[in-house]
């Protein structure tokens, strides 16, 4: 059993830095801490479409990439200007940098950016996907 749930960062410009935020949940729907999360990582892959199916090209160096988990993860929910999706607040936020433009290379593409969260207590991983359309 895997849990995902899809945000869109929105769009970007190909050379830009996206910061990825998240209200992250449990099985049981109950906000995660920071102090539950054992592994932190994620992966971007470019997305097309083929004949009708989704198809995924990872992006060079970034698969897997471990994230240290105080960096990105809060143990309690978070508000502040940046966050609008509603008043509750976010739990999960990362910037992803792209300074060296090799992150989202094309412009007029799509990429997926797919974060991994294994907690402590052993249960199965926890996914969250954004979508990046870059200009």
């Amino acid at each position: 059993m895997t849990q995902a749930a899809y945000y869109c960062c929105g769009e970007i410009f190909a050379d830009a830095s996206p910061v990825c935020m998240a209200r992250v949940v449990d099985y049981d729907s109950q906000v995660i801490t920071a102090s539950q999360v054992d592994t932190a990582s994620y992966s971007i892959c470019e997305l097309k479409e083929e004949h009708g199916q989704r198809v995924l090209i990872p992006v060079t160096g970034q698969t897997n990439v471990s994230l240290w988990v105080p960096n990105v993860f809060y143990n309690e929910l978070q508000t502040s200007a940046a966050w609008t999706a509603d008043s509750q607040g976010f739990n999960f936020r990362h910037i992803l940098d792209n300074s060296a433009g090799t992150l989202f290379p094309k412009p007029l593409s799509r990429y997926l950016v797919k974060y991994r969260f294994q907690l402590k207590d052993g249960t199965p991983p926890i996914f969250i996907e954004f979508l990046i359309l870059t200009k």
